[in-house]
């Protein structure tokens, strides 16, 4: 499961420290076969 990280955003006296509520989304591509490199293994299995 994925964990929040920091990442490197400081807090100021105009930030607000309440969650805005929305909808996340992810677009994952993953392609093994190039025209001109060699064949990859992993891409399409990282995506699932």
């Amino acid at each position: 499961m994925a964990k929040n990280k920091d990442i490197g955003l400081e807090a100021n006296e105009s930030s607000s420290t309440v969650p805005v509520p929305g909808h996340n989304y992810l677009l994952a591509i993953g392609i093994d076969d190039y025209e001109h490199c060699e064949k990859l293994h992993n891409a399409v299995l990282d995506v699932h």
